[in-house]
């Protein structure tokens, strides 16, 4: 019984009672009462590696979510994530409004049977260089015939439509022009557009 009691002798006892002898059977250094002894465990290799592994992955993914949150914000400019829009180029300098003559207020007829409907109309030239102002005065009427012939030729369904005073415009300037004989017009703008 006494055989049944006695200790079995582990591992760490074999390392205790054999100093000079490790596990595996080489020389190992003395083991003193303070210092724990060298324990050799199987597996601890392929567990730092992982370790390691896991810790560079959520590095990695830490990383790239925050370069991806600041692509969006905007502070970084990443095609396609990026929700800030780049800046705009600075527009050049606008050409100034050149010289303007305003055409008496007409009140013009539109081409119906029953004649009711009529367009009121002011219009303001802009010049192309100030030296048309003259030449331009001095034809005043044929501007106006020209205004009141290609206006009593639209319907009151004309001017309904979208764009008509656009077209209105580059009608009236292409005729203007044609009268100078040369680009002396700009531009035409309505200071004064009503209809019955």
């Amino acid at each position: 019984m006494n055989n049944l009691m006695a200790k079995k002798e582990t591992k760490i006892d074999l390392m205790e009672s054999t100093p000079e002898k490790n596990l595996k059977g080489g020389p190992s250094a003395q083991t003193t009462k303070d210092s724990p002894p060298e324990v050799i465990v199987k597996g601890a290799g392929k567990k730092s590696k992982k370790f390691f592994l896991i810790i560079v992955l959520t590095g990695f993914v830490f990383i790239a979510g925050a370069i991806g949150v600041a692509g969006y914000l905007g502070y970084l400019s990443i095609p396609g994530i990026s929700a800030a829009k780049p800046p705009e180029p600075t527009p050049s300098q606008k050409p100034q409004m050149g010289e303007t003559l305003k055409v008496s207020p007409l009140i013009i007829n539109l081409n119906e049977e029953n004649g009711r409907h009529y367009l009121k109309v002011t219009i303001v030239l802009e010049l192309d260089e100030k030296k048309w102002a003259e030449p331009i005065q001095s034809r005043m009427p044929v501007f106006t015939d020209a205004v009141i012939s290609i206006v009593s030729e639209k319907r009151l369904e004309d001017l309904k439509t979208n764009h008509f005073k656009e077209r209105l415009k580059e009608e009236l300037l292409k005729s203007f022009n044609g009268h100078l004989g040369q680009k002396g017009v700009r531009g035409i703008y309505f200071d004064e557009f009503l209809f019955q």
